[in-house]
């Protein structure tokens, strides 16, 4: 390619560019239009939103009427929920320092001690859990 050429060449590309931006422009442009096009209806919009609105407080005005008002009786609060809530927080504590005492007693790991206090192991205390027991009450 000859040097006149090239310059033909990037002069050509220039003019591209330059239209390229100009069209960007335009797009832009239009855009902004659309834009204060939508702003317009908005405010539109609202205007009629403001007239209804004063439409409606117009007919409220006209329908308005002055209502007695009623005395509402007071309640009287009951003191046993407090009561039951003591006593389950209570019951709750002492459970829990029980199970404390016993599992540092014992000496007993504390993912294995909520599971065995969930499904604790039967210790035969009565004649009916041992084997014997059974048998005796069975024959």
């Amino acid at each position: 390619m000859t040097p006149k050429k090239r310059e033909k060449e990037k002069e050509k590309e220039k003019e591209k560019e330059k239209e390229k931006e100009k069209e960007k422009e335009k797009e832009k442009e239009k855009e902004k239009e659309k834009e204060k096009e939508k702003e317009k209806e908005k405010e539109k919009e609202k205007e009629k939103e403001k007239e209804k609105e004063k439409e409606k407080k117009k007919k409220k005005k006209k329908k308005k009427k002055k209502k007695k008002k009623k005395k509402k009786k007071k309640k009287k609060k009951k003191k046993k929920r407090r009561r039951r809530r003591r006593r389950r927080r209570r019951r709750r504590r002492r459970r829990r320092r029980r199970r404390r005492r016993r599992r540092r007693r014992e000496n007993i790991p504390r993912y294995l001690f909520y599971s065995i206090c969930k499904f604790p192991p039967i210790i035969p205390t009565k004649a009916s859990d041992t084997q014997e027991g059974k048998e005796k009450m069975a024959g």
